[in-house]
């Protein structure tokens, strides 16, 4: 899940998703979220969630050589679901 943390409108966030072939939900008008949830000061803020519903990792900024560390993270926090289902 995505949140829009500059709160543009809804049609500028649609265009942007679809070009970028972004098929996860979007919450829009989200600043307010970000900053007073998650204290989110830099854009894009990546935040890894566990099954607990913990913040495990942060990061800021974004580069398209990100994307190996990040499916690698993907996958243990997966696994360290799949594990804690099965006890």
């Amino acid at each position: 899940m995505a949140i829009n943390g500059y709160d543009e409108p809804k049609d500028e966030v649609q265009e942007f998703a679809e070009k970028g072939k972004l098929k996860h939900p979007i919450l829009l008008m989200g600043s307010k979220v970000a900053e007073d949830l998650f204290a989110v000061k830099g854009f894009p803020t990546t935040l890894w969630i566990n099954h607990e519903g913990r913040i495990v990792r942060r990061t800021i900024g974004f580069a398209p050589d990100h994307y190996p560390a990040m499916e690698k993270q993907a996958e243990r926090l997966l696994a360290a679901r799949e594990k804690a289902r099965k006890k």
